[in-house]
């Protein structure tokens, strides 16, 4: 009523069996590989096996009942259906796929495996569809795959009634692991004979390897156990005897050598053999690839907890706090931080440049010729995107004081705290973000203990502290430029001069605008001496040679042309400044100041460094049930295809 496996191995040991039992796992539905519960104690007397396998049969359809108590309840005295009088269980049941496992070694076995499973008809004498669905459903999982399967048919019934052969046909439709064993020739209904015949004889429901001999037996229960289809209560003697005097197999003189116990023995032996070696190099690469996939999967989990926990947790420390120590140099494989760094950077670039002063070197918004750019670099280009008011030369006052030039300054700069500290900002959250994520590639497989919480707490704690002294440090840097300073003087001289000569040749072209003509120093005679006309008839009166002198001179706007020069040179001097200081402040105030300070900090927050270090540690490090069964389950099964490989490379040899 469930598969009974038997493993036999060869031993130069006395004969014994230990029986187990193997269940589906409730995650999955599945038997997991090597999960099998000790049934019972090792037994060295074979006089016990069978009662010993009832009780596992018991225990094995009584899953609501504690395993042991099948163990040693008595069992002798029970009718049929009936259980062990402590158990108060609901209903047994009919069938299970629950396997029980017989370990069994001694001299002469042969080293096989053999799954004897419940007869395919034998649900249908119970009511349920269920019933029927389970034996048919354990049939064919264990017939798939490449084990021969021995078909044993009943010559009582008709083969046409039998469901067995079905279900072979699913797993196995060409026939070429289906060996056909044919049983209770003594049972066959009266005029059946010339339809087993034809059966053995291969000219009906032929396999690829033709039915076997037929096996008497002279009572309808079969102990099969040790591998041989073996009856209760005759022995291979009478049963030859049997096929020898009774017809029509007296007859059959050709099938006689497919006759008997002894003859399925010794061709089983051959057919096994010859499956083997057949199967050895496929069974070969499937081995391995398993061995390769469960190797995988070891070294996908947490490795396990070391002998020394504080030890092991402190070099887990030290070697996060030397990747992020890596990361905030931007080393080699670690860039990715400095990559959003220099995007903040030159961000904060653009934000500064967009507050130049915009200087105007004309009198007023409607003598602005607005195609006139000025700049001494190339990103002062980005200026044509420029967020400040423009100023116009009548917007100065005509005797311009220092103060003016002062204040002129500080509204460029106004606006710069905001731009740094959004800067500073954009930084702090990448490096949040990265370290984060560093400290959960590290600590984060110990899920089931808050060392990852813990250390995340710590790391932030450990940032906020360098982000609140980083910003005092930003602000005393701004709080520099609200005084006018530097010692920058060829810079700021040759800025200075580059900017005075674009406002005063503007100056010039917008003259020349005026009177209707390109500047130039040839203008066209006609156009001269229009302009003179049309001065004349306002009362001033000018020669061709002085107005060719006032095209060229210098305006009258002198004073405030060279305060519009100063503060724009001075501006470069001070943007320069601090396009350079502010992110070397973020850079050394704040992350690396955060990255040397980690270390100390976690080996405190941790309890590393105290007398109670191995305690905390053996916590932190306490390993998750759910991984420790996973890796159980995978170290068992590396074993098992590692010995398999083996078994197999000596069959090859």
């Amino acid at each position: 009523r469930c598969p009974v496996e038997y493993r036999l191995t060869s031993s130069d040991q006395p004969w014994q069996c230990q029986i187990s039992l193997r269940h589906k796992s409730p995650e999955n539905n599945q038997h997991v590989c090597g999960e099998e519960e000790l049934f019972g104690t090792l037994i060295s007397d074979k006089s016990n096996l069978e009662e010993m396998i009832y009780r596992a049969q018991l225990a094995v359809l009584n899953p609501d009942l504690p395993t042991k108590s099948f163990e040693t309840s008595d069992i002798k005295s029970l009718r049929t259906g009936e259980k062990p009088s402590q158990a108060g269980s609901p209903t047994e049941l009919g069938f299970s796929d629950d396997v029980i496992s017989l370990d069994i070694s001694g001299p002469e076995l042969p080293n096989l495996c053999i799954v004897d499973l419940p007869g395919a008809d034998a649900a249908y004498d119970f009511k349920s569809r269920d019933e029927v669905n389970t034996v048919e459903d354990i049939t064919v999982h264990h017939m798939s795959g490449n084990a021969i399967i021995l078909l044993a048919l009943n010559m009582r019934n008709q083969f046409n009634h039998q469901r067995a052969p079905r279900l072979a046909r699913q797993v196995d439709p060409d026939g070429l692991r289906t060996i056909g064993v044919l049983t209770h020739p003594d049972c066959i209904q009266d005029g059946e004979e010339d339809g087993w015949l034809k059966i053995m004889k291969g000219s009906d429901h032929t396999l690829k390897r033709r039915p076997s001999r037929p096996i008497p037996s002279y009572t309808s229960l079969t102990a099969r156990i040790d591998g041989y289809f073996m009856t209760r209560h005759s022995s291979s003697t009478e049963k030859a005897k049997f096929l020898e005097i009774t017809a029509p197999w007296i007859h059959e003189t050709e099938l006689l050598s497919r006759m008997g116990i002894p003859n399925l023995v010794k061709e089983l032996s051959n057919i096994l053999g010859g499956s083997i070696r057949h199967l050895v190099p496929s069974l070969r690469s499937a081995a391995q690839r398993a061995l390769e996939s469960t190797v995988q999967s070891l070294t996908s989990l947490p490795p396990a907890p070391a002998g020394t926990p504080a030890v092991e947790l402190s070099g887990m420390v030290r070697a996060f706090c030397a990747e992020v120590e890596e990361l905030v140099k931007g080393n080699d494989g670690h860039e990715s931080l400095l990559q959003l760094c220099r995007t903040a950077h030159r961000k904060l670039r653009r934000g500064i440049l967009s507050t130049t002063p915009n200087f105007r070197p004309f009198k007023d918004a409607s003598r602005d010729t607005k195609k006139a750019k000025f700049y001494v670099e190339q990103d002062d280009v980005l200026q044509q995107s420029c967020e400040t008011s423009a100023i116009y030369l009548e917007d100065l006052p005509s005797n311009v004081p220092l103060s003016v030039t002062t204040d002129l300054i500080k509204r460029c700069t106004i606006d710069w705290d905001k731009h740094c500290l959004e800067c500073f900002d954009a930084i702090h959250a990448a490096t949040l973000t990265k370290v984060h994520g560093l400290a959960r590639s590290h600590f984060g497989r110990y899920s089931s203990t808050s060392l990852l919480a813990d250390v995340l707490l710590l790391c932030d704690e450990l940032v906020e502290k360098f982000r609140l002294k980083t910003l005092e440090l930003i602000k005393f840097q701004l709080k520099l430029e609200e005084s006018p300073f530097t010692m920058n003087d060829a810079y700021f001289s040759a800025c200075k001069d580059k900017y005075l000569v674009q406002y005063k040749a503007a100056q010039k072209v917008r003259l020349s605008h005026l009177l209707n003509q390109p500047s130039g120093p040839s203008p066209d005679n006609d156009r001269v001496r229009e302009a003179i006309a049309m001065l004349a008839k306002q009362g001033f009166y000018i020669t061709e040679e002085g107005l060719s002198k006032a095209c060229g001179k210098e305006h009258q706007y002198d004073e405030e042309l060279a305060v519009m020069a100063e503060t724009s040179a001075y501006f470069r001097v001070a943007y320069k400044r601090v396009i350079n200081n502010i992110p070397r402040v973020v850079d050394y105030g704040f992350m690396r100041a955060t990255a040397e300070d980690l270390y100390d900090t976690l080996v405190r927050g941790l309890y590393l460094g105290s007398n109670k270090a191995v305690e905390h540690a053996t916590a932190y490090l306490s390993e998750d049930a759910q991984v420790k069964a996973e890796r159980k389950r995978h170290v068992q099964k590396k074993e098992q295809l590692g010995a398999a490989l083996k078994e197999i490379f000596r069959l090859e040899v």
